[in-house]
């Protein structure tokens, strides 16, 4: 049963990643730990964790933040690292709650920026939860629900579905 339990551990975390509203990042661990923690549970060398952590570092262009704590961080720099802790086992779909709610006009953008650039780079699919208009003006496709139920699909070509199939036959 345990085997069992990692494998499907192993295979959710390098599927899915999540972007968390208010950030969620550990206080007492600096950004480069914050960053390298969903990285512990899957089997790889330090080497190779730190590699990755470098990698989304530099993806966010926050390199220079590394030995930083949260508390030390503006907002947007901490949704950076949030974004990048998302981003660093290279999951095909990534969750963001409200990822621009606690962020002022600029940093906004920024993070919006970053995440559009790793779309696009990476082939990672963001789904954005999300009342923010900056959002949705970034977005490709916008799906309006209201209680759980489909009100409005702005771009009814392709579903969530079909895209990430795409994505899992490579």
């Amino acid at each position: 049963m345990d085997g069992e339990y990692l494998l499907l551990s192993l295979g959710f975390s390098q599927f899915l990643g999540f972007i968390f509203q208010s950030f969620n990042l550990f206080p007492v661990l600096t950004a480069f730990e914050n960053i390298e923690y969903p990285l512990l549970f899957l089997p790889l060398t330090k080497k190779e964790r730190t590699d990755r952590v470098w990698q989304a570092l530099s993806d966010i262009q926050l390199r220079e933040v590394a030995l930083h704590r949260p508390d030390e961080l503006s907002g947007g720099q901490r949704q950076r690292i949030a974004i990048a802790r998302a981003l660093v086992t290279s999951p095909l779909l990534i969750l963001a709650d409200e990822p621009t709610a606690n962020l002022d006009s600029e940093s906004a953008e920024a993070v919006m920026s970053v995440m559009g650039r790793l779309n696009k780079s990476r082939q990672t699919t963001f789904v954005f939860s999300t009342h923010d208009p900056r959002v949705t003006k970034h977005s490709k496709r916008i799906v309006h629900l209201s209680d759980g139920v489909i009100q409005h699909d702005e771009d009814s070509k392709a579903t969530v579905t079909n895209l990430l199939e795409k994505r899992l036959s490579k």
